[in-house]
């Protein structure tokens, strides 16, 4: 025979709905979704990296706005960061659910985006 020069990938094989050792999932919260209709992850390092966003801003990132919910209706959009809900600082995408989950009439969010720090203001839905 004649020599064969062969590339091959070597990776961990893994059962299906696992994930290979090492790689983990990027925290999210889902309790936001359902009162505001965000999606909301943490500021790690990939994250800050893709959104550019600087390391002094603390918070919890907006992943996904969910269609006509009080998030969309309220200006909120993707890529923005969740730094106060009503005057209360936050600096996890956990202290962020929580803190919007304790709030039940409108809030006050404290938002930086690439166009700068602003306030917004979000109201229930009628």
């Amino acid at each position: 025979g004649k020599p064969l020069a062969l590339q091959v990938t070597l990776q961990e094989l893994v059962a299906r709905g696992e994930k290979p050792a090492g790689e983990s999932e990027p925290r999210t919260q889902a309790g936001s979704k359902a009162k505001l209709g965000v999606q909301l992850e943490d500021l790690e390092a990939a994250v800050r990296e893709r959104f550019d966003i600087p390391r002094n801003v603390q918070g919890a990132l907006i992943t996904e706005v969910v269609p006509g919910s009080r998030a969309e209706l309220g200006g909120l959009t993707p890529g923005s960061v969740i730094m106060e809900v009503n005057r209360k600082a936050v600096t996890s995408a956990q202290t962020a659910s929580q803190a919007i989950s304790e709030v039940d009439g409108t809030l006050v969010l404290r938002l930086w985006s690439k166009d700068g720090v602003r306030f917004q203001v979000v109201r229930p839905l009628k």
